[in-house]
């Protein structure tokens, strides 16, 4: 006999309790798209994770690519994240709580989330 589990019909406050025992925030992010239940379930921001060591974003080997090398502190771990709206053309500013900013000889700007391809574009004077 097999059963099957409808993890979609977990009540909210299980899935509330599961996400808060998380202290990663690659996991919380994880879980969350588990399905569109436990998505609309919780908030796309924590507020009960410690603070996370920062990714560190290594200069790519191979310059004309868009693809951004991320590296993990807390796992020892490389990602390797497509971004085609960053060029080798443009300059990476900096970055601030998981966005970066990107600048080239335009007076645009273009902050971009790598890890949910939020975008925000403005105008430099």
């Amino acid at each position: 006999m097999s059963l099957t589990v409808n993890w979609t019909r977990l009540p909210v406050e299980l899935i509330e309790k599961i996400s808060e025992s998380l202290t990663i925030y690659a996991d919380y992010v994880r879980f969350r798209v588990v399905c569109r239940t436990w998505q609309t379930s919780l908030p796309k921001t924590p507020n009960h994770l410690p603070p996370q060591l920062p990714w560190l974003m290594v200069p790519n080997a191979i310059p004309d690519r868009p693809c951004h090398v991320f590296l993990d502190l807390l796992i020892n771990k490389f990602y390797f994240i497509y971004l085609p709206e960053t060029s080798y053309r443009k300059r990476h500013c900096g970055s601030s709580h998981g966005w970066l900013i990107i600048m080239d000889e335009t007076p645009n700007v273009l902050v971009v989330n790598p890890l949910n391809r939020a975008k925000l574009i403005g105008m430099h004077e």
